[in-house]
């Protein structure tokens, strides 16, 4: 799924036409501006966006075509982190870290009955990711659900900087929150030819060893995004990586 998709797909549009009346497919962000936009102003009305539906605030972030900084996402997961440690009470919280990937994971497709905060920046790194784990330091989350590294191979990282990397993530989650069950994702395969998808394989059978060396659990999404060349499947992409 591309995150810069015209937004013009925004807008109220006709899904079908039924009985001569038109079917409306609800808005929702579609761009990096427009996410930050709404998730924005949910805070500003004390709310978290993954409790609210994906129309939520329309009016804030329709127009929106100005893209925030890494410095403004960091800052806004922060805020978002310290509304959730301040309102949690007794209620269950998991947390998504990672890139775009976990960025875009749809907040209705995340399980009811407990909290969740949304982690996730669009490009980040295990070293991006690494330097601001700070922004957890209050939060309370019984699972982190961990997925980062293609971004590191896309900018020329080795192997081993991004294990390394994510070694140091794994025991910072650990010292910092012990109560916390921590899920190691797998990297997703790509169609991108600058990245080898066996290179991808070798990485996550050693995140693999990493994971449980740390304390933590490894889901391996990866055999489920490929094909019979150990490819992504080319129709859960639209860009070769989302």
């Amino acid at each position: 799924r591309s995150e810069e998709r015209s937004s013009e797909t925004l807008r109220f549009s006709m899904a079908r036409l039924s009985g001569g009346e038109a079917s409306w497919v609800r808005p929702q962000p579609v761009s990096g501006a427009q996410l930050y936009q709404q998730r924005l102003a949910a805070l500003k009305a004390g709310r978290i966006y993954t409790t609210l539906p994906p129309d939520s605030f329309s009016d804030a972030w329709v127009e929106a075509k100005q893209q925030p900084s890494y410095q403004d996402w960091e800052s806004l997961l922060a805020w978002e982190a310290r509304a959730i440690a301040h309102g949690q009470g007794k209620n269950r919280l998991g947390i998504l870290l990672g890139d775009s990937i976990s960025m875009w994971f749809p907040q209705a497709a995340l399980p009811q009955g407990q909290f969740w905060l949304n982690q996730g920046i669009s490009g980040d790194t295990t070293a991006g990711i690494l330097s601001r784990l700070w922004t957890l330091a209050e939060t309370q989350p019984d699972m982190i659900y961990l997925l980062a590294g293609i971004n590191d191979l896309r900018h020329g990282e080795t192997d081993n900087a991004v294990l390394d990397n994510m070694r140091s993530i794994l025991r910072r989650l650990r010292q910092e929150h012990p109560q916390a069950q921590v899920v190691v994702q797998s990297i997703l395969p790509t169609r991108l030819p600058e990245i080898s998808n066996s290179r991808i394989r070798n990485i996550n059978l050693q995140l693999q060893d990493i994971a449980r060396e740390e304390g933590a659990q490894f889901f391996d999404l990866h055999y489920w995004f490929t094909n019979s060349q150990g490819d992504l499947r080319p129709e859960l992409t639209t860009d070769g990586l989302h």
